[in-house]
């Protein structure tokens, strides 16, 4: 899922159960969105995008407004530090 099953969407608020790193992770996509004026939802889905395997993002939303705020990714540079932040910050490890 590119957006982590909802977990990296705006406005998701912390459960118990979630993975340890999580809360680093929204720290890099909101520090990017921030300096592109973006969502956290777009960073994460331009990431997705940027990823050399060239993935295909398949978005599990009906609404309207998602699905057009989610085409707003493809109009995102992420710079190679910021993708490589992301990648970081979910592995809890700089990169070699």
């Amino acid at each position: 899922s590119p957006l982590a099953g909802g977990r990296l969407a705006d406005g998701y608020r912390p459960q118990p159960d979630d993975p340890e790193r999580l809360a680093d992770v929204h720290q890099a996509l909101d520090r990017i969105a921030a300096g592109h004026g973006v969502s956290r939802s777009e960073v994460a889905l331009a990431f997705v995008l940027m990823h050399p395997a060239q993935p295909i993002v398949l978005l599990g939303t009906q609404t309207p407004a998602r699905l057009k705020a989610a085409t707003r990714a493809l109009e995102i540079q992420l710079s190679r530090p910021d993708w490589y932040s992301i990648i970081e910050a979910s592995r809890g490890a700089a990169m070699p």
